[in-house]
């Protein structure tokens, strides 16, 4: 049969910006962490790990200007792409810092348009990004006789040091068990 047409229908993009941060700017802003663990406490998205997340814009709190700026404009730069109008402000921002058998329980991040997460310390130990098919009526009305990009119920992603990843606030999320010692994420969600 002669096919005259393929639409690819409802796709999700997901933008993976590796070394956004140079080893200088990563090592700073662990050092930013270190000296803001105070902020940490326990988060029911977190099994056995730790966050700073709050209403607050952490970013903003310890002034750095030049890190939420360089983040904004990855988010720009996915809403050109993506066709989303924003209006380039962080709503809020925060870190995780996961040890041995933690994980984030799958979620999203409602009231905001995008959200973004850089990573500052992984391994190959650390746990997966991972990130849900939103079409959840294929998923459960189909029976697919192998995985393509139309019919995966998720896909996962390695995260390395100094990757950033923006994508919809929509999109459901979660990691598998990490085995890392303070895996080490900032995270954000913007408007």
């Amino acid at each position: 049969m002669k096919v005259n047409r393929i639409h690819k229908l409802f796709p999700t993009l997901l933008l993976e910006v590796p070394n956004f941060l140079s080893d200088e700017e990563c090592a700073e802003a662990l050092t930013i962490i270190e000296h803001n663990k105070h902020w940490l406490d326990k988060n029911k998205a977190l099994t056995k790990g730790m966050s700073s997340h709050s209403l607050q814009c952490f970013l903003s709190e310890t002034k750095q200007t030049l890190l939420k700026e360089k983040i904004l404009d990855a988010a720009e730069l996915y809403a050109k792409h993506g066709g989303y109008e924003i209006k380039k402000i962080m709503d809020n921002s925060w870190f995780n810092i996961e040890d041995k058998e933690s994980s984030v329980v799958k979620h999203s991040h409602p009231l905001s348009t995008l959200s973004a997460a850089l990573y500052l310390k992984t391994d190959e130990k650390s746990s997966q990004l991972q990130v849900f098919n939103p079409n959840s009526y294929v998923l459960q009305n189909t029976m697919n006789t192998w995985s393509t990009e139309y019919g995966y119920e998720w896909v996962k992603f390695i995260p390395a040091t100094k990757t950033l990843y923006v994508f919809p606030s929509w999109l459901l999320h979660a990691t598998d068990v990490n085995q890392t010692i303070e895996r080490t994420v900032i995270s954000c969600n913007i408007i």
